[in-house]
């Protein structure tokens, strides 16, 4: 388990570090968007370094969820967001101040609270059916950024960093049924999820590049961030019957940092116009 929490750890803070590079290499492009804008930002080495941080990233969290549950991964990868605001005051030149704290540690102080929980490791296969489900709460807000550029529309950052967030979410969920595949004979099943990972992990890549480009590191990072926890911890005991305690108090501690969290999106959220006026002045 030990082991697992390091790899976690070493994967958020590539993930994390990888931000400010994706930053710096879309700003520089305001006249790119959607996959011209993937193009141009790996053309030049902070955009590739920032690429290659997030797959090594992805790679070291598969192997954490070996040994680790994917509740606990979750919770784990928000020991990332101090190393993000420190990355962007210094970096990217934003300001930070206490709505901004008080959203990031609203979301990391609900997160940790869930971690005291006894939350059991599941490892039941992922059915057609909940696939099915799936694709269908998640496909609609996936898409949605790109179906505003295809009317001609400035995608909001807000927007983008959403469906960033869900898509990052789908990634974990699959990746979590990717490592419980690791070391089995299935192997077209699991060259099946990479290849799922591989398109929905693009798509939220780009809808990420978006919203860098149109909002301020320090409000869209978190938003997709807690949203990439929050939403594999809710379904978790769904997907991969990963129990929860049957004590109500501590059900309701989960609960509540679950709520705790989406609080802590809404502050972000509603500083964000403040935040990107400030770093565009």
């Amino acid at each position: 388990m030990l082991l697992g929490v390091i790899l976690v750890l070493l994967a958020t803070a590539a993930q994390n570090g990888s931000v400010v590079l994706l930053a710096v290499a879309a700003r520089g492009r305001p006249e790119h968007s959607g996959p011209s804008l993937l193009v141009a930002v790996g053309r030049h080495l902070p955009g590739l370094a920032g690429m290659a941080l997030n797959t090594g990233g992805w790679v070291l969290e598969l192997l954490a969820l070996r040994r680790i549950s994917l509740t606990l991964d979750r919770i784990l990868m928000t020991s990332g967001f101090a190393l993000l605001l420190w990355l962007a005051r210094r970096e990217l030149q934003e300001p930070v101040d206490r709505r901004e704290v008080a959203g990031v540690a609203a979301i990391a102080v609900g997160i940790a609270a869930v971690a005291f929980m006894p939350i059991g490791r599941g490892a039941a296969p992922i059915t057609l059916g909940r696939w099915a489900l799936m694709a269908v709460i998640f496909a609609p807000i996936i898409v949605a950024p790109f179906a505003v550029q295809r009317l001609d529309r400035r995608t909001p950052a807000l927007l983008a960093s959403v469906a960033a967030g869900m898509c990052y979410a789908v990634t974990g969920i699959v990746t979590k049924e990717m490592a419980d595949l690791l070391g089995s004979k299935a192997v077209a099943e699991f060259a099946l999820l990479l290849l799922v990972i591989a398109v929905i992990d693009t798509l939220g890549f780009m809808d990420e590049l978006i919203a860098l480009q149109e909002g301020a590191a320090t409000v869209v990072v978190p938003v997709f961030s807690a949203l990439r926890i929050v939403v594999p911890v809710a379904l978790a005991p769904v997907f991969f019957a990963e129990t929860w305690p049957r004590v109500p108090l501590e059900q309701a501690v989960i609960v509540g940092g679950i709520l705790c969290n989406l609080i802590g999106v809404v502050i972000l959220s509603r500083a964000s116009a403040h935040l990107v006026a400030a770093t565009r002045k």
